[in-house]
């Protein structure tokens, strides 16, 4: 999460700049890595259920494709 949090900030890089890469990172950090964490402290990462990375990344994908 630290290295996430360096690239989506700093330059060059700097992914928040970057159209879709600021939205795949924030799924990823706050949809996926953020409750895999929580997760992580009373069961085994390997049982996190799938269904829950797919939803992190439906719920970024639904917040870019918002209408007018």
């Amino acid at each position: 999460m630290l290295v996430l949090g360096w690239l989506y900030s700093a330059p060059p890089i700097r992914l928040k700049a970057r159209p879709g890469a600021d939205v795949t990172v924030n799924a990823l950090v706050v949809g996926v890595l953020g409750p895999l964490a929580g997760w992580s402290l009373h069961r085994p990462p390997g049982a996190y259920p799938p269904v829950m990375v797919v939803l992190a990344c439906c719920s970024a994908r639904r917040s870019t494709c918002r209408r007018p």
